[in-house]
Formats: structure tokens, sequence, C-alpha cells
């Protein structure tokens, strides 16, 4: 399908629609008029690997080739064309090469200039320059690495992304460890659920298609939506997941809870009701606005959701709960509402400290709530 002038990324200099251009096996984003290219997460790392081996190709792609760049300190202020974050200024490679780009903390893109790509290449690759040249190639290979297990092991593409305290430790010291609640028939709904997104993921794995490319098709993006676009993702995001333990996190908590709820209300219900949950914490993920590029992928949404139903069916059950070192029965409605409580107070902190998060807690909230009503 043809590229439409709506589907293509913005400059963020002059505003002008880019183009794509190919480098080698990746696809570029270049400004017609100013000359500067765009480069998603891992790209840059790619063109200047590549430029060792064969310099003369970035006179190709660098339409500005040889012009004079900016001096380090000059300010301005330009948005992500890829997620709409204010973009800083920052050198290559922690400062190795003396050019500055600029970089999205959040999608991991930076943003050059006319001429910048080729005074960065020319200053790493310099003959004069040998062991600036060995420690340049260095840096692309471990830049290179980093981000392929970056993609394989993260729930998100950001490639610096700040993590809360919870996100760290919570998991490890607070793990409910199984359910006290009426199971009065095979939970044949959250079987099939539990084995379709395990089928996606091994689908995923197998076709072995770019982790950021899958996210984009399938994952829910806001600023796509918000568009007009892809509101069949409010579905498929749900069945999406960034990597084995994320699949497998969720699986956990989609067993502990969601048997007795498909008991209690029925298998029919229960599917109609995970669905709803699933599609409301993908509008509270896109209400929260936190990340307008980065897509949300998982079924953490959908369960979350389940959560919510159990309090309200089963408010008084025990859930055995690893507490640090100690198994202890904790009521659910304490269990739950201390969770909920918890996602709202670290959603609410990072809101606040404008950071990000692999976790869409913003999600989990709308889908417990859709959940509890």
């Amino acid at each position: 399908m043809a590229e439409t002038l709506s589907d293509r990324l913005r400059c963020p200099v002059d505003g002008a629609p880019m183009y794509r251009r190919r480098f080698g096996e990746i696809e570029l984003d270049g400004c017609p008029r100013c000359g500067g290219i765009w480069f998603d997460g891992g790209e840059l790392d790619q063109v200047v690997e590549a430029a060792f081996r064969a310099p003369e190709q970035v006179a190709q792609l660098d339409r500005k080739a040889g012009a004079q760049v900016q001096e380090h300190g000059f300010s301005r202020t330009l948005s992500c064309p890829r997620c709409g974050v204010q973009m800083s200024p920052g050198r290559y490679a922690g400062g190795i090469a003396s050019v500055e780009l600029d970089r999205c903390s959040n999608c991991g893109g930076a943003w050059a200039d006319g001429g910048e790509v080729s005074a960065l290449v020319e200053e790493l690759c310099r003959p004069q320059a040998g062991s600036m040249r060995a420690l340049g190639e260095a840096i692309a290979r471990a830049s290179r690495e980093r981000e392929t297990w970056r993609e394989l092991a993260a729930v998100s593409k950001d490639a610096s992304r700040r993590v809360s305290l919870a996100d760290l430790f919570l998991p490890k010291i607070v793990l409910p460890l199984g359910v006290k609640a009426p199971v009065e028939r095979f939970p044949l709904v959250t079987v099939l659920l539990a084995l379709f997104c395990i089928a996606v993921f091994a689908m995923q794995v197998a076709f072995a298609q770019p982790t950021r490319e899958f996210f984009s098709t399938w994952g829910l993006v806001p600023s796509r939506v918000l568009s007009g676009k892809s509101l069949w993702t409010f579905l498929t995001h749900m069945f999406v997941h960034g990597g084995l333990l994320h699949l497998l996190g969720n699986l956990a908590f989609l067993w502990l809870f969601a048997r007795a709820v498909e008991s209690t209300v029925g298998r029919l219900r229960f599917f109609f009701c995970y669905m709803l949950c699933g599609i409301l914490a993908g509008a509270a993920y896109i209400a929260g606005g936190t990340a307008s590029g980065v897509p949300a992928v998982g079924a953490s949404g959908a369960i979350s959701g389940v959560m919510g139903m159990f309090l309200v069916l089963h408010p008084r059950a025990r859930i055995p709960t690893l507490f640090i070192r100690h198994v202890i029965d904790i009521p659910a409605w304490l269990y739950l509402t201390g969770w909920v409580g918890l996602q709202f107070l670290t959603y609410m902190v990072l809101t606040s400290a404008g950071a990000c998060s692999c976790i869409a807690y913003s999600a989990h909230l709308g889908g417990f709530f859709a959940g509890v009503a």
C-alpha cells in the first residue's frame, strides 16, 4: 500500500512531511527541505557501524554532507517526530564524538540535522585517529547488541526508560501464591484465553518479525487511534506480549483470579466482561496521555478487570501471599485495594515527575475499575 502524506512523520525543524529512504536493510525518514534525518532507536548505531566499512555511503545518505554543523551548547527545543516528547541535545555514544544530536528519552530515537551524520562518521572514522576508530567500532557493535537484547527482553521499546522502586522490588516481595475461592466448573474460557496468548507469542517468535514493527502493528498506539486509524488494536493489543516473562506473569494472574470469576458469572458473560475490560483499559491508557507514540501491549489491563470483578464477587476470599519470607493469608478486599492503591500512587508519582515506565499503570487502573463496575 502506498504511503500517504498523512502517514509520514513530520520534520521537527520545519514541519515538512518526511520521506522514507533506504540505507542498507533499514529505512530512515529524511526531510526534503532541511536535509535532516530521523533515526528510530538503534538505527543510528547501524548506520555508524556500516560507515566504518564504507564511509562513502554516508555521503549519499546525508544530503547536506559537508555543511557546517551547530556548535556545542547551541540551544533549541525540538519535539520527537515519533511520539511528540521534547528531545534533548546530546553527543553520540556519551561524548565519544563532538557532534551533538537531538535524542528522545521516551522512544530512543535521534534527530540529526543536515550534515551532522557525515560529520559524526568523519570524526569517528578519520584515518589519523586509529584508536578513536577502533573505539567507535566497539561502541557501535555494543550499541547494536544492547538494542537487540532490549527488544527481546523489554516490554517497551523505550531506550532510556525510568523504572520505579515498585517496578524493581514489589513483585519480588509481595507475590500471591493462590486464591481460596470456589471453582465449580472447568474454566474453559480462561484456558482458551491463555492458550491464545501463548499462540500469538509463539507466532511472533517463529516468524521472527522485528519487535518494534510487531508492536507498532498490533499494539495500541494512542496517536494512531486518536487519528481514527487501527481501531482494531483495542482488541489485538491484549494478546500481544513483550517477552516470555511478561507473558508468564500475566498468565499467572489470569489463572489465579479468572477461574473463580468465570465459575461464578458463567463462561459467556465472563468472556464478554474480559474483552470489555481490556478495551476500556486501552481507552484509559490513551486518556492517560503519557506516551502518545508508545504502543501498549499485554493482557494486564483485561486481567486487572478480572481482579476488579473478583473483588466484587469474592471480597472475603483468602489469598495466600508471599510477603518477603513468610506466607500469610490476606483477605481479597485488602490485597486488591492495596494493589490498586499502589497502582494509583505510582501512576501519580510518575506523571507528576514526567517520568516513563515500561508498565501501563493507567491501563491497569482503567481495567480494574471497569471490572468493579
